[in-house]
């Protein structure tokens, strides 16, 4: 029964109204520790949430009292980190431009705050999940495309336990390597030419230096494919290999494409055209810049959203926010049709706009959105 709807009741039947029937409701706290029941000021043990608890006491004093502001983690800048000479790796600013706040918690203050895992479920499964449907998709479509037959893979994610048992699994798994097939023979035709060593590549700008090495080198330009739908991350992990091709050497193309799966299951792309060494280099300049700032403080970044926000605000729409907020929360939103592209071309100017991460403002992520999909 509803509290309210008893509460109703117990008063007719004992002549009170719902206000004086709500005055005897007692509302404990979930938590044996909560401070409720430490309160001297309210009764100490005549009241009837008062506790004797040495232990939850003592607890109850490290969480605090009720009321107390929650202090913000950064109240102020970091120093700047000391400077060491040596290059920014490509690896660190890759992974910054994805999550800039996560990189600023791992490397300036050492904390790794691992992603929530679900608790194994000890109920035998009778269909694939999206993430293990996704993982043994991508290692049988890396396998696909250097030639290795995958049809043997079925013995080896069942000894894992990465499948179903009996005929779910097999279905299951027959279903994905039919769908990475198909997959794989959209994209091959873009990776016929020959696959080219990896380049280590080092780029002085005015604001620093970077170094890495670029290892999805082909004919055709960079490549990368993903089975699955494409993400912020990747694009923006992209754009910022993509800042480096020019210093590579000589290659038979300087364009950057990306392959992945769309909600319908085909096949989707994009292409970042060539650039000049000159543009490259004040980019990375400018991601040097946003870097150098995202080590000192948290920065209002968040990819999925951001461009979400982006490409609502490019389109006219007068629902921006909301769009982006459905974005971050985990809604329905699909990719932007303008970002697909059924056959790119070489040398074209692709159909995504230049996703340059630029030095974002402090007005919040909404704007950085704006700022950093220019």
């Amino acid at each position: 029964m509803v509290v309210s709807e008893l509460l109703d009741r117990a008063g007719s039947l004992c002549g009170m109204d719902y206000e004086a029937a709500e005055k005897r409701v007692i509302r404990h706290p979930l938590q044996p520790f909560g401070t409720a029941h430490f309160r001297l000021e309210e009764g100490g043990p005549d009241s009837p949430l008062f506790s004797y608890s040495r232990q939850w006491r003592e607890i109850a004093a490290r969480v605090g009292r009720e009321g107390e502001e929650e202090r913000p983690l950064f109240t102020e800048a970091l120093p700047p980190p000391e400077e060491s000479g040596e290059p920014l790796l490509l690896a660190s600013l890759v992974d910054f431009v994805r999550h800039p706040s996560r990189h600023l918690l791992r490397r300036r203050l050492g904390l790794w705050l691992d992603e929530h895992r679900r608790e194994e479920d000890d109920r035998e499964p009778f269909e694939l999940g999206y993430l293990e449907r996704f993982l043994i998709g991508q290692d049988l479509l890396d396998r696909e495309i250097v030639g290795e037959e995958t049809a043997g893979r079925y013995a080896w994610y069942r000894a894992a336990d990465r499948l179903p048992g009996g005929w779910p699994g097999r279905e299951a798994f027959h279903q994905l390597r039919g769908n990475v097939e198909e997959f794989a023979r959209s994209v091959a035709p873009h990776l016929d030419s020959e696959s080219l060593e990896p380049r280590p590549v080092e780029v002085e700008t005015e604001r620093g230096t970077v170094r890495g090495t670029l290892d999805r080198l082909y004919g055709e330009g960079q490549i990368f494919y993903r089975f699955g739908s494409r993400k912020a991350g990747d694009l923006a992990e992209l754009w910022v290999r993509h800042l480096m091709l020019p210093f590579a050497g000589e290659l038979p193309s300087r364009v950057s494409r990306m392959f992945n799966r769309d909600s319908d299951g085909q096949t989707e792309g994009c292409l970042l055209r060539e650039l000049s060494p000159g543009e490259a280099a004040a980019q990375l300049g400018a991601l040097l810049d946003w870097y150098r700032e995202g080590l000192r403080l948290p920065q209002p970044f968040f990819p999925e959203s951001s461009l979400a926000y982006a490409e609502k605000m490019r389109s006219g729409g007068s629902r921006r926010l909301r769009a982006s907020r459905r974005k971050k929360s985990g809604g329905t939103n699909t990719t932007p049709t303008r970002w697909r592209v059924t056959t790119p071309t070489t040398g074209g100017s692709g159909s995504i706009p230049n996703p340059g991460v630029q030095r974002p403002s402090p007005g919040g992520p909404w704007r950085s959105g704006d700022r950093c999909w220019t």
